[in-house]
């Protein structure tokens, strides 16, 4: 195995150790220097131990592929904290108390992030109802009035040269019940892109994408209508089976899972909500809140 090979094996390991290690030593002006250990390397009275990227190195790593990644991830940590060094000598002990408490806040951002998500996912009631979903869509309707038209239709492209395709395009036009498995059949072996699903609205822009053409809205809004565009090597048919213009109000389905989502989250809202006040009460209850506004403290 190559030296290139090799550190572009490990680059993803690289990254990773790279910026943990930097991370575990920005410490204080004055850094305690560890004993013990294998030192792989000392910047100022920053020390890296081989104990400390050991668990960074995959299990089945072995000879030089080993060698050159432990040297790899020992430049990083000596260029960092390299700079480490450097930056504390320059900025002053106001600016660092400052980065403290940036740092303090974000771990206590992340803590109780992390506690308000463990919580929710014990207590939150997830389930959202058919019944839920159609009370909150008829209690909110201005909230999804449609910013763009959108359709139910079949869409396919065919190769030009694909065998028997005029056949085929009468067939699809008149759109007799006794042809319709015929009409299936060759879609599923000769078209390169179709979309058969009528119970899936989709937006009207789309549609008009693949159809290869700057087609007008209007010419969509005809139901049970076959449009027809082509271009040097593809022939594109579309059939609309309804249509819902911009301004109107969707169907349920087309915003189910952006109710369902809106429902979600003002739940969890409450019950974040809910789960705080009963925290609340229970300390002060129990005594392990006390509160002495306006009163001396003994």
């Amino acid at each position: 195995m190559s030296i290139n090979n090799n550190i572009f094996r490990y680059t993803c390991f690289c990254f990773t150790a790279f910026v943990t290690i930097s991370c575990k030593y920005f410490q204080p002006k004055q850094p305690v220097e560890k004993k013990g250990g294998k030192v792989l390397a000392k910047v100022g009275n920053r020390v890296l131990l081989m104990e400390d990227i050991q668990s960074m190195l995959p299990e089945n790593i072995t000879g030089q592929d080993s060698v050159l990644l432990v040297e790899e991830l020992t430049m990083n940590w000596v260029k960092e904290n390299l700079l480490l060094e450097k930056a504390q000598m320059n900025i002053s002990e106001e600016e660092l108390k400052q980065f403290d408490k940036l740092i303090e806040d974000y771990r206590k951002s992340l803590l109780l992030h992390a506690y308000e998500t463990k919580l929710l996912n014990q207590y939150l009631d997830t389930l959202v109802t058919d019944e839920e979903i159609k009370k909150y869509f008829e209690e909110n309707q201005k909230e999804f009035e449609l910013k763009e038209n959108i359709v139910k239709a079949y869409f396919f492209q065919f190769n030009k040269e694909a065998p028997k395709l005029d056949e085929w395009e009468k067939k699809f036009r008149e759109a007799k019940e006794k042809d319709e498995n015929q009409i299936f059949q060759y879609v599923y072996q000769f078209a390169i892109k179709s979309h058969v699903d009528t119970s899936v609205w989709i937006l009207l822009n789309d549609l008009k994408q693949l159809m290869g053409q700057d087609l007008s809205d209007e010419q969509f809004f005809r139901k049970n209508h076959v449009i027809k565009t082509q271009d040097s090597s593809f022939v594109y048919f579309a059939k609309i089976f309804d249509y819902k213009v911009k301004e109107s109000l969707p169907p349920v389905d087309f915003v189910k899972d952006q109710i369902k989502t809106m429902i979600l989250m003002k739940r969890r809202l409450h019950k974040w909500q809910e789960l705080k006040t009963q925290m609340y009460e229970d300390a002060i209850k129990n005594g392990m809140v006390k509160i002495y506004t306006g009163k001396s403290i003994e």
